[in-house]
């Protein structure tokens, strides 16, 4: 069965054109797998009466269909989500959508902007708008009317109908800026979704909710929801598009002052530059975004994972655990740790998990045999793991609580150096290396933040989970055998490499050949922070192979001994177990701060050449101003 099909990533390079002669077109349409086991890549193109192919269009497709089992664990409250995610969009365009535009209207002002429409597809009836948003009803044609003997091949939605629901962004956008006087044309989506039982009888009626944002003098970006006939509470969209992007042709469209010339730079994105930071500058920007709460867990789920691991513990003794193997006693002592802790921390009640829906409480109850028949040697490491779907890897990022800042500091990377090449090692750095990854697809706006992230560990190889996870990024992961592989890498994350002075001095003997020049090692020490996250996945393959039992971890003060005996430097302390090192040494290089070019014309306002000549110069750097004909810029030397 066949629920629907998803798109994402659409990129729409140009418009393909049926000429009048011949009146038709050879047209390819390629359809390839993608390093994702879920996606396919499509590409449509055409060869012009010179012979010469064009690609208009590519993207990657998925057929959605039903789960092969159901998320036992929290997949009936993602619906609720859905349906009140839904429920509140439609309630919230009822709301503010007051003003109301005829048909008629409609199609006017699109012939006043530069865009024709013939019947076919002039298919908006009713409008309401208010500035940025809109609601309108689309008629579905009957297109079978205008084809030879009124037959038609079969189709999913037809393409009249979806540009009536594009052409949606009008009167959003209209309302808005008032007079639209430039046609838009689409360029590129985000992500869409179409079901595979969308009405396709003529005269049936679509409502779309349609919401716009101006991104900058030329370029609009578009979300569409899509019901059948009108919205009925607890209904699933028939159609959905996120992050259509419009670009206006021919000269800007604006509602500023007509005498002003916009800017002509596109989409400037400004981010602090790491380098030039104070520690404290540092570490206030990155743990400002890493206090979201990207997974608390509910009191009463962590107090049945406290009871159920006490359980386990009753029913196995120490000895037991020994007898089967060092594995399964360490994977003892850290259920014992983790329950004492938590049993020291916090009181718990008789009563307690009432509102924990009955599907979590078997789940994790299934947990919990799982992992006392591995203390008992009744199941290997990977059945855990196999028991769990993989989504819920996703959503146990309490786990790793710090990775969110690591992510942030990541990004800033990235946003300087766009091709970035990123290393995890070190134990549970695959679980860890999940978390990141999670935390930056947060920071970013589709765009690949770095040109390769390699994972090194191999009892946790989550190589395959994350490129089915981030598709887009495929292209830029894999996994790596550091002891084999010569590649080198601007930023290299070390996890739990401080658990112990021998993985430690490991770690850093070997950082000279990973880490290229100016590179940045980051260590990082992460344990389970809560009871349900031990229940879940302290079995996973390596998990409790760390040695982080009969021993202290190394000190602040030891591990800044032997990184200063090294040759190491610290940068920042981005969280308590978090520190960013780098070799020790200029920052700039041994030959120091190079010499800065200014190039200003005369008479320029808002710019304060002077203080910037201040500024390089504090820093150590020589500076020269020159007019921009006169500008002949040195090799090395950097222009401003």
């Amino acid at each position: 069965k066949i629920l629907g099909y998803q798109l994402r990533d659409i990129a729409i390079g140009s418009a393909l054109i049926i000429p009048e002669t011949p009146g038709e077109v050879e047209v390819c349409i390629s359809l390839k797998t993608s390093p994702s086991s879920v996606w396919d890549e499509f590409t449509v193109m055409a060869v012009s009466s010179e012979g010469r192919w064009t690609e208009h269009c590519r993207g990657l497709i998925a057929v959605k269909t039903p789960p092969k089992a159901s998320n036992l664990v929290n997949g009936k409250t993602q619906d609720d989500l859905n349906i009140i995610a839904q429920e509140t969009l439609v309630k919230g365009f009822e709301e503010v959508c007051e003003t109301t535009w005829g048909s008629d209207e409609v199609y006017r002002r699109f012939l006043e902007s530069g865009m024709q429409y013939t019947s076919t597809f002039a298919n908006i009836n009713q409008v309401r708008s208010a500035p940025d948003q809109c609601i309108t009803r689309t008629e579905i044609p009957d297109t079978a009317a205008v084809m030879p003997m009124g037959y038609e091949q079969p189709f999913v939605i037809h393409p009249c109908s979806l540009d009536g629901i594009m052409q949606t962004y009008f009167p959003a956008l209209a309302t808005r800026i008032g007079e639209v006087r430039n046609p838009y044309v689409p360029v590129s989506i985000e992500e869409m979704h179409v079901a595979h039982d969308v009405t396709r009888q003529p005269g049936k009626m679509l409502s779309s909710y349609t919401s716009t944002r101006r991104k900058d003098y030329r370029f609009i970006t578009a979300s569409i929801t899509v019901f059948e006939d009108t919205h009925v509470p607890g209904s699933e969209p028939a159609v959905r598009m996120d992050g259509v992007t419009f670009a206006a042709l021919d000269s800007h469209d604006t509602d500023d002052d007509g005498d002003q010339l916009p800017a002509r730079a596109f989409n400037v994105k400004w981010a602090p530059d790491v380098d030039s930071l104070t520690e404290h500058e540092l570490v206030n920007i990155c743990s400002a975004s890493g206090t979201t709460d990207i997974g608390a867990v509910p009191a009463e789920m962590n107090q049945i994972a406290v009871h159920l691991l006490r359980e386990a513990l009753d029913k196995v003794t120490e000895q037991q655990s020994r007898e089967v193997g060092q594995y399964a006693h360490s994977l003892w002592k850290l259920v014992q740790s983790q329950t004492e802790r938590a049993t020291t921390s916090q009181q718990l009640s008789e009563g307690n998990g009432q509102q924990v829906p009955k599907e979590i409480k078997t789940a994790l109850s299934r947990a919990a045999e799982k992992l006392q028949g591995m203390l008992v040697g009744e199941a290997a490491s990977t059945d855990l793991y196999e028991a769990h779907e993989a989504e819920s890897v996703w959503r146990i990022l309490q786990l790793l609580t710090e990775n969110q800042a690591l992510a942030t500091y990541l990004h800033l990377l990235g946003h300087k150096k766009a091709n970035l090449s990123v290393l995890t090692m070190g134990p549970r750095s695959g679980l860890a290396s999940l978390s990141l990854l999670s935390g930056l697809s947060g920071l970013t706006d589709g765009a690949v933040p770095f040109g390769t992230f390699h994972c090194s560990d191999a009892d946790f190889n989550v190589d395959q989970m994350s490129k089915a996870r981030f598709p887009t990024w495929a292209g830029s992961m894999g996994f790596r055998d550091v002891a084999t592989d010569g590649e080198t890498y601007d930023v290299v994350f070390a996890f739990n490499a401080t658990l112990s002075g021998s993985q430690f001095s490991k770690t850093l003997s070997g950082m000279s050949r990973l880490l290229r020049p100016g590179g940045k090692l980051v260590l990082v020490k992460h344990a389970c922070s809560s009871p349900l996250a031990t229940l879940l996945w302290s079995s996973l393959p390596g998990f409790a192979a760390t040695p982080i039992h009969g021993q202290a971890a190394m000190s602040s003060s030891a591990v800044s001994d032997m990184l200063l005996k090294l040759g190491y430097q610290t940068q920042a302390r981005l969280a308590e177990a978090s520190v960013v090192v780098q070799s020790a040494g200029p920052k700039n290089g041994s030959h120091g701060m190079p010499n800065v070019l200014i190039v200003a014309d005369k008479g320029q306002t808002g710019i304060d050449v002077q203080r910037l000549q201040t500024l390089c110069e504090e820093l150590g750097a020589p500076t020269e101003v020159m007019r921009l004909e006169e500008t002949q810029a040195r090799p090395g030397q950097v222009c401003v």
